[in-house]
């Protein structure tokens, strides 16, 4: 029927080796994201993971970078 919606409220949560990737949508049919990530905060995403939860850890992170993320549903 329609194209899935958006994923919302997505929340960043930087731990020791990780940062932990948390979202929502309102679209129960929704079973897979896909999550991008970038250094640069408008250009250059690159595909990281593709998951089916609500939520990622990117443990592939160095300390002191920083890190700009998408999630396409």
């Amino acid at each position: 029927c329609c194209p899935p919606q958006t994923p919302k409220f997505l929340k960043a949560e930087v731990k020791e080796k990780a940062i932990k990737l948390k979202w929502q949508t309102q679209d129960a049919e929704t079973v897979g994201f896909l999550i991008l990530r970038s250094e640069n905060p408008l250009s250059d995403y690159k595909e990281i993971a593709k998951v089916k939860q609500f939520s990622y850890e990117d443990k592939d992170v160095l300390p002191g970078k920083r890190y700009f993320y998408r999630v396409i549903a």
